[in-house]
């Protein structure tokens, strides 16, 4: 073998190393960034179980219940602005909100949410009606079928939202 031919082959097998070694690193960064993902979003999980575990224990007082800590719980668990309840009113014609908590500085809309036209969301009251949760990633892109949810999530400059029906004393509150 000439010298030649053997500091190709050194050159190849350092490359090699090289090359090998940088794609053990990247893959080990891809996978860390996985684990930071799913460790993210199993923290998000625990803070919302532990956000209902605390509201439903106060769904379940032999007292009156508190919406208010209902609310605030989940509102400062999940880290969010406003939280609502609905309730149906007027024999199914009206919603109206009868409980908001807000985070300070977010301005209560409670006032202005008051014996709407369930008509007029039909979009939303027939998802509620049939046991849907309501999850909206983007207010903007609601479809025309929802256009006076829509217009009336930016009215309060909510951009995005979760809403699930929810049951008290056998009454269907949403």
């Amino acid at each position: 073998m000439n010298f030649g031919t053997y500091d190709l082959m050194k050159k190849n097998v350092f490359e090699n190393t090289i090359t090998k070694r940088k794609q053990a690193e990247l893959n080990l960064n891809k996978s860390e960034e996985k684990q930071r993902i799913l460790l993210e979003e199993l923290r998000y999980r625990n803070i919302i179980a532990t956000a209902i575990a605390k509201a439903s224990s106060l769904f379940i007082s032999p007292d009156k219940v508190d919406y208010q800590a209902i609310l605030r719980t989940m509102g400062e668990s999940i880290s969010v602005n406003r939280v609502y309840i609905f309730e149906i009113t007027g024999n199914g014609r009206t919603l109206s909100n009868t409980y908001e908590w807000c985070a300070k500085g977010t301005e209560p809309q409670i006032e202005n949410l008051k014996e709407l036209d369930a008509h007029l969301f039909s979009w939303w009251t027939n998802q509620l009606q049939d046991g849907k949760n309501i999850v909206i990633e983007d207010v903007a892109n609601l479809s025309s079928q929802a256009a006076a949810e829509k217009q009336i999530l930016q009215s309060q400059r909510i951009q995005s939202l979760v809403c699930v029906p929810i049951w008290a004393k056998g009454k269907k509150l949403w």
